[in-house]
């Protein structure tokens, strides 16, 4: 599930939910936004468009973020969030 990734010569976290059931995905990956400090961020992988994580993420407003779609399907979809 975690993993790092090399990235510019720096260690990015990754959180691949790929293979998490579906109960367990949005908790692991707001788990690991809470973890994050200012300035930080992490990709998350998944398998399916992640809208309602996004939601999930507005609707949390007491946290600011920054959401990059890196890739958008077919296979995968992969996000960075970032707290500013």
């Amino acid at each position: 599930m975690s993993s790092e990734l090399i990235e510019d010569g720096a260690s990015v976290g990754v959180v691949d939910v790929r293979g998490l059931p579906c109960i367990l995905r949005h908790a692991a990956i707001m788990d690991r936004f809470d973890a994050l400090r200012p300035g930080e961020s992490f990709l998350i992988v998944n398998d399916h468009e992640p809208a309602a994580l996004r939601t999930r993420f507005d609707v949390r407003a007491e946290w600011p973020f920054a959401w990059v779609d890196e890739e958008r399907g077919p296979e995968d979809w992969r996000v960075r969030v970032s707290r500013p």
